[in-house]
């Protein structure tokens, strides 16, 4: 009887392929294949958040003592974890890794008897939340005291911004390479209680006397000229004194029907001759005596 042989539709090199897959069905349907367990793909995937993980309670309990005068309260302790947004607003957001942090916000008492709160994060330094705290608190008050007197309608404020522990200097310049690294050492110590800027005792007129914090205002001129500048040097006399002669000041007038551009500079209350570079480093440096020696 004749034997009838049948072929397979596959060749013989491609028997082992298929073996070799056939085994790891098997595998997968019985439940071996690590890889794709789902606990691990997320232990996996946590290796790629950002944690910046901060006990503030533990770490600065002393700074905040040293901020706030002894007298704080805790608002809200927070833990969060946020997936940056492509775009946030501003530029291209280039490291969308997900982030865990948390918040530390706090209450406290200002000189003047007011209520007021700052929030920490622990994505920031102490120095950094403190700096922005202040430049919001200050720039709020004194846009308030500039429009006052832009009402009578002489003057055209442009801009009023606050600015603390500004260094836009060239540190490769041997005059500014010590104020340069100082100004680092400086925001260093802010998160020690022997460095802390003290918020409770602060007043937007005071300021001055525990940081080397400086005003910059730009103003417009339109029509006559010298009652106009009368009244700015009037105005900046007035602040000086509220200040006790603590006053640091940029002031950039502009008298538009001679597109003249005039400069003044105040450190520590004295009207000086200056660049903006120089006067930055004036502002940080009439300070010493003060903070250091």
């Amino acid at each position: 009887m004749r034997q009838l042989k049948f072929r397979t539709a596959f060749p013989k090199v491609a028997m082992p392929v298929l073996a070799g897959v056939a085994i790891v069905a098997m595998l997968l349907l019985s439940g071996c294949a690590r890889f794709f367990d789902v606990d691990a793909m997320r232990e996996s995937a946590m290796e790629w958040v950002r944690v910046y993980d901060v006990d503030f309670s533990a770490e600065f309990s002393d700074t905040f003592d040293a901020m706030f005068d002894n007298n704080w309260t805790v608002i809200s302790a927070d833990d969060r974890f946020v997936v940056p947004d492509e775009y946030d607003g501003i530029a291209p957001v280039r490291d969308r890794r997900p982030m865990r942090f948390n918040t530390f916000e706090i209450g406290y008492t200002d000189a003047l008897g007011n209520a007021r709160t700052i929030t920490f994060d622990s994505r920031a330094t102490i120095a950094s939340r403190t700096e922005a705290h202040i430049a919001d608190y200050m720039q709020r008050y004194f846009q308030n005291y500039f429009d006052a007197y832009q009402e009578c309608g002489v003057l055209s404020i442009l801009n009023v911004h606050v600015f603390l522990l500004n260094a836009t200097a060239n540190a490769t310049r041997e005059e500014n390479r010590e104020f340069v690294y100082a100004i680092a050492e400086y925001r260093r110590r802010m998160d020690t209680p022997e460095g802390a800027i003290p918020l409770a005792r602060l007043t937007p007129y005071n300021m001055f006397e525990y940081a080397p914090v400086y005003l910059s205002v730009s103003m417009n001129i339109s029509e006559d000229f010298e009652a106009s500048l009368k009244e700015v040097e009037s105005m900046f006399a007035r602040l000086n004194e509220l200040t006790n002669y603590r006053l640091n000041a940029s002031v950039q007038i502009i008298y538009r029907p001679e597109r003249a551009d005039y400069r003044w500079y105040f450190v520590r209350g004295e009207r000086r001759e200056s660049s903006s570079c120089d006067f930055q480093r004036h502002v940080f440096e009439g300070h010493r005596g003060v903070f250091w020696e």
